[in-house]
């Protein structure tokens, strides 16, 4: 195929999240389309949505797209092509955190856009505990990436 679309292990997808992502990859192969984000609950399976400063999930259905400065890491269409012009994923990453921030400032320094798309979204459960383990613990290694992102970029 001509796109990717990166998803998460832990994520439900609604019904017709993938097309609208699909159709702005079409419109322009350097837009990385992102789905609304909604959280389900580790707990009980619940769905709701991410709360935080700006939810685009607070728009209602219908309303254009949304550039946004930053992505989820493991969320989205991009162009296959694009993607490996920009370099793909930093293979110097290890395990988990910061690819979301490597993966944005790669988009947006190499003439990209990054934007959310209203009218698809994806529950993802966010989990206390991790499935897999860290080189050394988690924050030390979720450090370690953040800063080789900070020099690299």
């Amino acid at each position: 195929g001509t796109v990717l679309t990166f998803l998460d292990s832990h994520v439900e997808c609604n019904v017709g999240w993938l097309e609208p992502l699909l159709e702005r990859v079409r419109l322009n192969r350097t837009k990385v389309a992102c789905p609304v984000i909604e959280v389900i609950s580790d707990k009980d399976m619940s769905q709701g949505e991410r709360g935080g400063v700006f939810n685009p999930a607070d728009i209602p259905l219908g309303f254009s797209v949304h550039r946004c400065p930053v992505m989820a890491g493991g969320l989205f269409s991009i162009d296959k092509k694009y993607f490996f012009e920009l370099g793909t994923y930093d293979p110097g990453l290890d395990v988990w955190g910061g690819e979301n921030l490597e993966i944005s400032f790669k988009v947006w320094m190499c003439g990209g856009e990054i934007e959310i798309v209203p009218c698809s979204r994806v529950g993802h459960i966010f989990r206390n505990d991790n499935p897999y383990s860290f080189p050394k613990d988690r924050v030390r290694t979720v450090e370690r990436n953040l800063a080789r992102v900070a020099e690299v970029w």
